[in-house]
């Protein structure tokens, strides 16, 4: 540019403004109102068409493979359960008679009158039977195989009903069990002979009829060893491994040295009550019955002078549901049921 130009200098910042000029000169003043083209607004009142959206396929999930060399997982196989195989029971007899119920129990007992004709259907092979050793924990009950039951006597007290009682269980077929109190024995020793000459088997009642829940281990082993001797002088007859501790009272101190001595601590699921003065022979009938099960071991006392009645008339009731009477080295036998015969 010459100098003396009439062109003027321009102000300095020019371009800053020049391009802000520009930039504003792209959007139409807001003072003006826009007016839409027929066009336009044509477009803008025709809605817009309504698009579906259509989902994209999912994928197939890999089919699952097992890992080379690996054995695939078996389904398991369910085996229907077999049922459990049936016991055949014992025939039973043929009933005579029928029980009506009392008002007291199912289990009421009939008259011996009533009863006099029941026979057992089986009977117990003449001993002597095998007896275990003896076992560290306490005995309730057999294994209930053939329908057999233990009705076992703590023999002490009085004997003026004694014979009588044994003539029962004589002439019901029965062999059981005695347990014997060995001061009773050294008083009555003919009793205790007369006992095992019937086909009875010898047990252990302690000599003195303590409780054992107080004594030490040492007056246990005493007490059993003195009857042992007892009875054996007596019989021929070892009282081991069978122990029944008076009153059924044990302490674990009792029932071990009991058994490191050779015996077996016995007690039962069920009894006569027989030491309730205020009982008597219905009651007690009644009272082994609700106790008795294939199995079980029940105990009553020889001295009660309705114990004879008593004892006939529950023989005859279980009898005649087809239950046989056996020694406990029976009961507590393999298979009870080996020793059974024909009466």
């Amino acid at each position: 540019m010459r100098r003396g130009s009439s062109y003027k200098r321009l102000p300095p910042g020019w371009l800053i403004w020049l391009g802000l000029a520009l930039l504003s000169g792209c959007a139409a003043p807001s003072a003006l109102p826009l007016t839409p083209t027929p066009a336009a607004a044509a477009a803008v009142a025709t809605p817009l068409p309504t698009v579906t959206a259509t989902p994209l396929p999912l994928p197939i999930p890999p089919t699952s493979r097992p890992l080379p060399g690996a054995t695939p997982a078996k389904t398991p196989t369910v085996v229907p359960p077999t049922a459990a195989p049936t016991a055949t029971p014992l025939p039973l007899p043929s009933p005579t008679e029928t029980i009506s119920p009392t008002p007291t129990s199912v289990f009421a007992c009939r008259s011996a009158a009533e009863l006099a004709g029941v026979q057992p259907l089986y009977g117990i092979a003449p001993g002597p039977w095998p007896r275990p050793a003896a076992w560290s924990e306490m005995v309730f009950a057999g294994t209930g195989s053939g329908n057999v039951i233990q009705l076992g006597f703590d023999v002490e007290g009085s004997t003026a009903h004694l014979g009588e009682l044994l003539d029962v269980l004589d002439r019901r077929g029965v062999k059981t069990t005695m347990f014997i109190l060995g001061s009773w024995a050294e008083t009555y020793p003919d009793w205790v002979r007369e006992m095992a000459r019937r086909g009875h088997e010898m047990a252990n009642h302690t000599y003195s009829h303590s409780n054992m829940r107080e004594m030490s281990a040492e007056q246990v082993v005493a007490e059993l060893n003195r009857t042992e001797e007892i009875v054996l002088a007596l019989t021929g007859q070892s009282t081991k491994p069978w122990l029944r501790p008076p009153f059924g009272s044990r302490s674990d101190e009792s029932v071990r040295a009991a058994y490191e001595a050779g015996w077996t601590t016995v007690i039962w699921s069920g009894s006569a009550d027989d030491w309730r003065e205020d009982t008597n022979a219905d009651r007690m009938c009644q009272t082994m019955r609700e106790g008795s099960f294939p199995g079980s071991i029940l105990y009553a006392h020889t001295y009660r002078a309705d114990m004879p009645e008593t004892i006939d008339r529950y023989l005859g009731e279980m009898q005649s549901r087809g239950y046989t009477f056996a020694p406990l080295s029976v009961l507590m036998a393999g298979d009870p049921t080996a020793w059974l015969t024909q009466p």
